[in-house]
């Protein structure tokens, strides 16, 4: 998964989960400030006091930061929700918050916040044009429209100015300033259809939106991300896309089979991560990708093997020659610097010496104390100015621009605890089981809270009933176990393999799933001159009745010499289906000759067999059902032939 940081001109990552967890545990930086989360629940801010850097009420009030549960900092506020569900805002453009309760989480961009409430509604704070008002009537912004409200609400994302919301029904709405993503539509002002979303990513000036099928589409200032095009202005393929990441000027769109794509403008003579290309000039293999981390002017990937690569503005993190990018384990960008963390435990940082690029920074800027070096890292976090590492031991150290987050002045006790008292999963059969904690930890609920990874469909031959988490391979494919086309998720194209399932995609067809020695579900109709035909079906369906599950539009499309057309489904002429009971029943006859239907007189149609009495305006049957009969079209009502089906008389 991508390392999606939700930002304008910066990357602002959320604090998730507890004790000595991976990806920015306990301490989150925004524009000018961070937070840091203690295992006891305690929280302390420090950079500008105006900015998000001192946490107090708009009154000035100070915040009670304990039972603190997850921090998330924008450009210029900060958010703290507790366990209870109660979130708390301060700062500016953001910091002024609504009353918040019940809330499940939030995203804060660059100009304003979003909080969603375990009941599905979200509510939206911060300055209007931004993304803070969805009902904004200013020039500048785009409202959600008017029958839409943020009910029902799956996820959240916010950039500089613009947010987006995804509902449960894949649907998803963007609002906020409407050159940079809160109109959703494309380079040529055509709407975007955000329906079956399943994630979205918002940077400084775009916004990516990625389906269940795989097929990605960005929106927004077409120079910074919002038209995914490549160097030489010619069409990204967004197909079969795996994880999205947008930056401050560029988006990077990874496909399941590893290859990452980047595109956004080159500015100010510098390139700022639209164009994948190191200092030299020289392209980036950006094949083998595993993740990606994007800055406001800079982004990094990291290959499968561990190698990472950046690229971007050389001054601010796009130039990473000066340090070894080998053995990575996770990056943080922000704004003028990046670090990365290795499998070791050591991190390099690089970039603006005096905003986080430098640990040993002199002048204007706070370096790490020298008898601490980047080593024993647990978790790492760059703001706009600053970064943070959290060690092994629960000790915080910050460093770069002292005002703004490299300076943590006098709540150095923030180095203290964060071991004691660790809450976390206590189950050893847990996936996210912590040796370390000291207290199990619950949801607001009173349930205890552990992840359970494995196969969640009941259809499946490995179904776990107490898995709470579906369990995804490393290429994105759902692990489940399914014996056959019958038990899978999707009804009409899928791939069955080696334990794994996963949809049919215009990159991955049925042909390449049998290559790789897969079981291909696809059933529907392969005929190609039907309107409903799909290539990428391989078994051919069929109704109730028998009928072929094929929408024939022209008698001359039929794959028989002769037959019947009925909504959706064809059946050729049989013992019991016949010219006369395609018309009876509905459907349109192909290609039978009526001057030879009967030998009776003409407007006279055979019925099964021949015509042995026929009198104008009569039906006459044998006295057994399918033997010989012979009715007028134009002068015996259906009803008539309806009862003679049953008493098999004579009808005037």
């Amino acid at each position: 998964m991508l390392l999606l940081l939700l930002f304008s001109l910066l990357f602002y990552a959320d604090a998730l989960v507890d004790c000595k967890m991976k990806m920015n545990a306990d301490i989150s930086c925004g524009g000018y400030a961070c937070v840091a989360r203690k295992n006891d629940g305690d929280a302390y801010a420090w950079g500008d006091a105006n900015k998000g850097g001192d946490a107090v009420d708009a009154n000035n009030n100070p915040i009670d930061l304990t039972d603190v549960a997850d921090i998330s900092c924008g450009r210029f506020a900060c958010v703290a929700r507790k366990h209870n569900g109660d979130a708390y805002a301060w700062g500016s453009n953001g910091g002024d918050a609504p009353s918040l309760t019940d809330v499940a989480d939030i995203s804060c961009g660059g100009n304003a916040c979003v909080a969603r409430k375990h009941n599905g509604t979200a509510e939206a704070w911060g300055d209007a044009n931004s993304g803070g008002d969805i009902r904004c009537t200013s020039a500048d912004c785009t409202p959600l429209p008017a029958d839409v409200n943020l009910t029902d609400i799956a996820d959240i994302s916010c950039g500089e100015k613009a947010c987006v919301a995804r509902k449960h029904n894949g649907d998803a709405y963007a609002w906020g300033s409407y050159s940079v993503g809160g109109d959703a539509v494309d380079a040529n002002d055509n709407p975007i259809d955000l329906k079956n979303v399943v994630d979205i990513s918002c940077g400084g000036a775009a916004c990516v939106a990625r389906k269940h099928n795989g097929d990605a589409y960005a929106w927004g200032d077409s120079r910074h991300g919002g038209k995914a095009v490549d160097a030489n202005n010619n069409p990204i393929d967004l197909t079969d896309v795996a994880d999205i990441s947008c930056g401050g000027f560029a988006c990077v769109a990874r496909k399941h089979n590893g290859d990452a794509y980047a595109w956004g403008e080159e500015i100010k003579s510098a390139n700022v991560g639209g164009n994948a290309v190191d200092a030299s000039g020289a392209p980036i293999d950006l094949t083998n990708v595993v993740d990606i981390s994007c800055g406001e002017t800079v982004c990094v990937a990291r290959k499968h093997n561990g190698d990472a690569y950046a690229w971007g503005d050389a001054g601010l993190g796009g130039d990473a020659s000066s340090v070894d990018l080998t053995n990575v384990a996770d990056i943080s960008c922000g704004g003028k610097a990046c670090v990365a963390r290795k499998n070791d435990g050591t991190a390099v940082a690089w970039g603006w010496g005096s905003y986080g690029g430098n640990i040993r920074c002199t002048g204007g800027c706070t370096p790490l104390p020298a008898d601490v070096d980047l080593t024993n890292v647990a978790d790492i976090s760059c703001g706009r100015y600053a970064c943070v590492a959290r060690k092994t031991d629960g000790t915080v150290y910050a460093w770069g621009d002292f005002r703004y987050g490299g300076n943590m002045r006098n709540i150095n006790s923030v180095n203290n605890g964060l071991v004691p008292n660790c809450m976390g999963c206590m189950d050893g059969n847990a996936d996210d089981y912590n040796p370390t904690a000291t207290i199990q930890k619950f949801d607001q609920y009173g349930n205890i809270d552990c992840t359970y990874i494995g196969c969640i469909d009941g259809n499946a031959a490995d179904y776990n009933p107490d898995a709470t988490v579906q369990k995804i391979d490393q290429d994105g494919n759902i692990k489940c176990d399914y014996v056959s086309c019958d038990n899978i998720p999707d009804a009409d194209a899928g791939c069955i393999f080696h334990g794994t399932y996963t949809l049919l995609t215009s990159s991955f067809s049925a042909a390449t799933c049998v290559d790789w020695g897969g079981t291909a579900c696809s059933t529907g109709c392969m005929d190609g001159n039907a309107a409903n035909y799909n290539p990428l079906f391989t078994v051919q369906t069929f109704d109730q009745d028998g009928n072929i599950e094929c929408d024939y539009v022209r008698c001359d499309d039929i794959p028989d010499a002769e037959g019947c057309i009925f909504t959706g489904t064809y059946t050729p002429f049989t013992f019991t289906t016949n010219a006369a009971t395609c018309v009876y029943q509905g459907g349109t006859v192909c290609n039978y000759d009526v001057s030879e239907l009967s030998s009776c007189a003409a407007g006279y149609y055979r019925y099964y067999s021949s015509c042995n009495q026929c009198e104008g305006g009569k039906f006459s049957d044998k006295g057994s059902f399918g033997v010989s009969a012979c009715f007028s079209l134009s002068s015996i009502p259906k009803t008539q032939l309806k009862a003679a089906y049953s008493t098999y008389s004579c009808l005037d």
